[in-house]
């Protein structure tokens, strides 16, 4: 483990290769990222860094409860109470826009405690384009590994 914030506060690193999904397309099949995913007993920091979407876009990153081989990619969202609802009280989300090159770099810290239950993170087109030749609004997806 490394130590996080104070000495009384263990860090726990996982570092997370994004790689395309297929039902995303064309569209997205030369896109790829990374993330880390630093949880401490007071939340969870994510930073994200991704390439190759589409250009100006909207999209938001999960945390998600199945690994990237389920059926859809990722499964559901990861929420800390699963009879709970959606929102950043019960899940972890990174909202982002790609620059005009189609990388972007976002990072969030939520008051979450991040636990064996985070299986992936899934980035989501927030809309997807009428035009686009896509199945799923997943973009990319990638399995939380172990520590590092």
């Amino acid at each position: 483990m490394i130590t996080g914030g104070c000495a009384d506060d263990p860090e726990v690193s996982r570092h997370v290769d994004l790689q395309p999904i297929e039902a995303a397309g064309e569209s997205h099949a030369d896109a790829r990222g990374s993330a880390v995913v630093r949880s401490f007993a007071r939340g969870t920091d994510v930073e994200l860094e991704v390439e190759g979407l589409l250009e100006s876009e909207a999209y938001v990153a999960h945390i998600h409860n199945q690994p990237c081989q389920h059926d859809p990619p990722g499964g559901d969202h990861w929420k800390r109470d699963p009879d709970a609802g959606e929102g950043a009280d019960n899940e972890i989300h990174l909202n982002f826009h790609t620059f005009a090159d189609g990388t972007a770099q976002s990072s969030t810290h939520s008051g979450l405690e991040a636990h064996e239950d985070m299986k992936s993170i899934v980035v989501h087109l927030a809309t997807v384009p009428d035009d686009l030749d896509m199945k799923t609004d997943r973009a990319l997806c990638g399995d939380v590994g172990g520590d590092r």
